[in-house]
């Protein structure tokens, strides 16, 4: 399911690395690794794929926010990229050591050539310049509090002509205060939104493996996003804005209000 929101009142909560690192450690403590599953309505993992098109073998390839590389190896199975054995051309940085344990764990088990490092995406110095092709960051951007530096540094790390793309739930229609509601019929649902313009950050109520977790969100608009692209020197090539819940079964719930009312994701592509 889609996280919950719901402002917690007070002040503003501190949202900042420590802050981010602790919950998801606890997270990882819990999660399962099918966690996002690509079966959920809401998963717009395989539509991601998509968007990316195509990935060549030779290219080295990092996943910015990976937790605990559930979509790292998902990647690396849709795009082939371990059917010589393993590359060792895939890499997977996130903030939370608890997450990258689990990681590591994961492809102990089930090799697929990645290699994972405990890195703030803000300043990935284990990283040399120019050192990647492509750089991927699936549904992460959201949680992390500085875009500018962090799409400084990865134009810092992408190879001239390199490319970066990224999935985040989409900063217009899921703000601290959305919310669906159900219409006067049963099969009518309308979508709530507000607080776009929240300053700081805000809570989030989210289940996983059956626990609450208060996960701290920074608020990013559009503009944020965009202008911090464009201010670390991208040209910024694809934006889309897909339409979920397109399956039959998905008519008359609120997976309508994503098909045919607003954007629940947004994909975006930019070139060094």
């Amino acid at each position: 399911m889609e996280p919950t929101k719901q402002n917690l009142g007070g002040n503003a909560p501190i949202i900042d690395n420590e802050h981010i690192a602790n919950v998801w450690d606890t997270v990882s403590e819990v999660m399962h690794s099918d966690f996002a599953d690509p079966s959920s309505p809401y998963s717009s993992t395989n539509l991601f794929f998509d968007f990316i098109g195509q990935i060549a073998e030779s290219e080295r390839v990092l996943d910015v926010g990976c937790a605990a590389g559930v979509s790292t190896r998902r990647l690396v199975e849709r795009f082939r990229l371990d059917k010589g054995g393993g590359s060792g051309n895939v890499f997977g940085v996130d903030l939370s050591t608890g997450m990258i344990e689990v990681a590591k764990k994961l492809e102990k088990k089930d090799q697929h050539g990645i290699k994972y490092f405990v890195s703030d995406a803000a300043n990935m110095s284990v990283f040399k310049d120019e050192e990647f092709d492509l750089v991927v960051s699936i549904m992460a951007l959201m949680d992390m509090a500085d875009l500018k530096k962090i799409f400084s540094e990865i134009y810092r790390i992408l190879s001239k002509g390199g490319k970066v793309s990224f999935s985040t739930r989409h900063p217009c229609f899921v703000t601290p205060h959305t919310k669906i509601i159900r219409g006067n019929s049963p099969s009518k649902f309308h979508l709530l939104v507000g607080g776009y313009f929240t300053d700081g950050g805000y809570l989030e109520k989210t289940k996983f493996s059956g626990k609450v977790f208060n996960i701290p969100r920074p608020n990013h608009t559009l503009s944020s996003y965009l202008n911090a692209i464009a201010e670390a020197g991208f040209k910024l090539t694809k934006i889309v804005e897909p339409r979920m819940g397109s399956k039959q079964e998905h008519r008359n719930t609120e997976m309508d209000i994503w098909y045919n009312e607003a954007a629940l994701r947004l994909f975006v592509e930019a070139v060094k």
